[in-house]
């Protein structure tokens, strides 16, 4: 949370680092001195590039941020990127300023996310070299990492060296991917499984610039597709369940009167007049059928009072009119 401020004094030999512990609102917490060795800092990336934007700026004020390319941070040993710039002090002479961020906490940040629940993110440079780690079982902590880094004798790793299989396949197409110098998407495919990934610039000033990569297995797409598939199903057949139950109740509904007249008709056709149970239906229709039957068995009866029912059975019988 605080700054860790060295002031070096190449021009004076022999005299130790100033150090200060610095709160960011600039106050200070601590003061002490170490050594120097041989460290020179306008031998420095940092200062010569910062140096460099004085003098074609032509003033302090005038120039701009200058950003390194990674180096091993010479108090840390850890590797870094440095933001340098000039400035003139009280008395009118310039300073070399630089901030150093270390790549580990970059890595520690790139680390923790995940744009997909396999997807990884990462950060590279212009040679590939990996400055920001993606989540990767091979290297879960800021310690492997920083392991990793001086197995490779203070180097970051390549793309094939962090043990991630879909980064492994990218670095093919590296050289063809950054030349293009913009948003880059490309499928490829890693043990047989599609994957998706994205490149995308990020420019530091005039300097070279880091490349923002994502890559994420289709399948973590996929899945989700699958899942609304599944969901889509689920409803869609207890719909159609529902639909058959309820079709099913409706043709009962509808046979069940229309049955009991069948019945009655028959019963009719046999000169079999007595009355029998009311039909009683919610289907208008139905309804309207049944008093109409009822109605006609009623005069059937009447009739049949007056015309002897054997010789009306005989008719029947034969297919003939009266």
């Amino acid at each position: 949370g605080n700054y860790r401020v060295r002031l070096t004094y190449a021009w004076k030999p022999g005299r130790p680092a100033d150090f200060r512990i610095v709160t960011p609102s600039g106050e200070l917490v601590k003061a002490y001195h170490e050594e120097s060795q041989t460290f020179d800092p306008r031998l420095r990336p940092w200062y010569l590039g910062a140096k460099a934007h004085y003098e074609r700026a032509g003033s302090a004020a005038a120039a701009d941020i200058f950003w390194t390319a990674p180096f091993i941070l010479n108090t840390s040993k850890n590797p870094g990127v440095a933001a340098a710039l000039p400035f003139e002090g009280p008395e009118g002479d310039v300073y070399m300023m630089t901030f150093n961020f270390m790549l580990t906490k970059l890595s520690n940040f790139t680390a923790s996310l995940r744009p997909s629940p396999n997807g990884v993110a990462f950060v590279l440079t212009e040679e590939g070299r990996i400055v920001g780690f993606p989540a990767t079982e091979a290297y879960p902590t800021a310690e492997a990492r920083l392991a990793r880094i001086k197995e490779l004798d203070n180097q970051m790793p390549q793309l094939d060296e962090v043990g991630l299989p879909a980064l492994a396949q990218t670095k093919a197409l590296w050289s063809e991917i950054h030349d293009r110098n913009n948003v880059t998407k490309r499928r490829i495919e890693v043990d047989g499984e599609p994957w998706r990934t994205i490149f995308e610039p990020y420019q530091l000033a005039d300097g070279p610039p880091l490349w923002i990569g994502v890559a994420v297995p289709e399948e973590d797409f996929l899945a989700q597709v699958r899942e609304q598939q599944r969901n889509i199903l689920w409803v869609s057949g207890l719909a159609l369940l529902g639909a058959l139950l309820l079709a099913m109740w409706l043709a009962r509904t509808y046979s069940r009167p229309l049955r009991r007249l069948a019945a009655e008709s028959r019963r009719i056709t046999q000169l079999d007049l007595t009355p029998g149970d009311p039909i009683q239906s919610h289907v208008l229709e139905a309804h309207e059928l049944a008093e109409t039957h009822e109605s006609m068995r009623t005069a059937l009866d009447s009739f049949s009072r007056y015309i002897p029912t054997g010789v009306v059975r005989e008719l029947l019988k034969q297919g003939k009119a009266a």
